[in-house]
């Protein structure tokens, strides 16, 4: 997955070579207490990937990644942004949801003429369901279409108030960016029964996870069943 995302991220000019590890792989920090999200090609090979952090609302504010983009630190938006943040994980907390964070999103070059893009932003919505919903923040890029595709859906800009936060460029991946929010609970009525199809799919799908205690050198896997609500499942993948 990381090999991918640092081949695909490479060829569209998101990073440079210097970002990635020896043999190839862009890592983040937050990869191994995340969900990915990866579709498989006819020979078994990872073809495309997306990553979901989730956050207990009740636990206080959680770092996310939001915070550390280039909007985040501009005089003009810095503190919009926070505040609209915080909206929601107040919302979160009184609705009993988690708050979700996703992104990540990488497809090789022919996934990109079929449906997989579409295919894995409602799996997106489905995969926040079967773990509980929750309302969902993504730092999404206009230049490989994911934010296009996410706004379609049922995900909109966040803001508060009346505002809307804007657009922005990230010199970090070179491209422009929205952040948007979107809750699981409710995507466009178009795509509710694909959004519901993907959830049931998901509940039989294998879940690879590294052993507790593991690190990343020495990691032992095992693939499991789900259902992902399973204790013993939710606690490996974190």
């Amino acid at each position: 997955m990381q090999r991918l995302r640092g081949e695909i991220y490479l060829q569209d000019g998101a990073i440079r070579r210097s970002d990635l590890t020896p043999d190839g792989r862009h890592e983040l920090a937050d990869d191994e207490s995340a969900w990915h999200l990866l579709l498989l090609d006819e020979r078994s090979r990872v073809a495309g990937c997306m990553r979901f952090l989730r956050y207990d609302s009740t636990a206080g504010s959680p770092r996310l990644g939001v915070w550390h983009s280039a909007l985040a630190q501009t005089d003009s938006w810095g503190a919009r942004l926070r505040r609209a943040v915080n909206a929601q994980v107040d919302q979160a907390c009184r609705e009993g949801l988690a708050i979700g964070e996703a992104g990540g999103w990488a497809l090789s070059p022919e996934m990109r003429l079929s449906t997989a893009a579409l295919r894995m932003v409602l799996a997106t919505y489905s995969l926040a369901r079967v773990l509980g919903n929750a309302l969902v923040i993504s730092t999404a890029t206009l230049r490989n279409g994911s934010a296009p595709i996410l706004r379609r859906i049922g995900g909109c800009s966040l803001g508060l108030d009346g505002w809307e936060l804007p657009t922005y460029f990230d010199p970090k991946y070179n491209c422009e960016m929205q952040i948007l929010r979107f809750d699981s609970r409710a995507p466009n009525a178009r795509y509710e029964e694909s959004v519901d199809q993907l959830r049931r799919h998901l509940m039989s799908v294998p879940v690879v996870s590294a052993r507790i205690g593991s690190t990343s050198q020495n990691a032992r896997f095992r693939v499991d069943a789900l259902p992902l609500m399973r204790p013993v499942l939710a606690a490996a993948a974190r």
